[in-house]
């Protein structure tokens, strides 16, 4: 299947921005999970955090709450680099992002199980998932599920 046109465009807009940004939080190896704060979970390094203090160490159904500069603070991360990954997110209108095992991956749409984004690697053999993946530049592909 060919890449659609809009995701050739939208990814060419970003490309730029998807290289720099993946280069930054490679080197700063202190967050390699995030999702926006515009979703309705917010997760860094895969444990759910709150942006509203009020909220800290609520326990639901997703698990413990802790807030967001708690969380940070007691990891050793940057508040400052923290709200800069953040904003990278919100400029690509991103739900997250992840790096594992040298593949940076950008959710733009969807849900677990149907989501679609950017992921980079240089391991092609790394792309074997149920994913459908169509190469759009140098190391970077298309994924989606249906």
């Amino acid at each position: 299947m060919q890449l659609s046109a809009a995701n050739y465009v939208f990814f060419k807009y970003h490309e730029e921005k998807l290289n720099n940004y993946l280069c930054e939080i490679k080197s700063y190896n202190k967050i390699y999970e995030m999702t926006s704060t515009s979703c309705a979970r917010i997760s860094v390094n895969n444990f759910t955090v709150s942006d509203d203090e009020r909220d800290s160490l609520k326990t639901d159904k997703s698990g413990k709450h802790l807030y967001y500069k708690k969380y940070l603070e007691d990891n050793g991360i940057s508040i400052v680099k923290y709200e800069q990954f953040n904003r990278y997110l919100q400029e690509m209108c991103a739900g997250s992002f992840s790096l594992w095992n040298n593949r940076f991956t950008v959710v733009i749409g969807g849900f677990i199980g149907s989501a679609s984004g950017y992921t980079y690697t240089e391991n092609e053999s790394a792309l074997k998932h149920n994913q459908k993946w169509q190469k759009v530049s140098n190391n970077w592909y298309y994924f989606y599920n249906d």
